[in-house]
């Protein structure tokens, strides 16, 4: 399914707080948003969480829960 940026503001509106919306294609998770807030959140700067941005978001995900996806 895709998603408009429109479709996703509608969404994120709809959330109070921190959020971030992912999309799982080929195994791969990666962001198709997330709050401006969130790399704080996360105990990230902004430069390395930039970064981790362009690896697969699994790696975010404590090893043992991995296997869930």
């Amino acid at each position: 399914m895709e998603f408009t940026a429109e479709k996703i503001q509608e969404i994120v509106s709809l959330v109070p707080g921190n959020k971030a919306v992912l999309a799982l294609k080929d195994g791969v998770i990666c962001f198709l948003y997330y709050d401006p807030k969130m790399p704080e959140y996360l105990a990230f700067d902004n430069p390395q969480f930039s970064s981790s941005l362009i690896r697969d978001m699994s790696e975010l995900i404590i090893a043992d829960d991995r296997a869930l996806f």
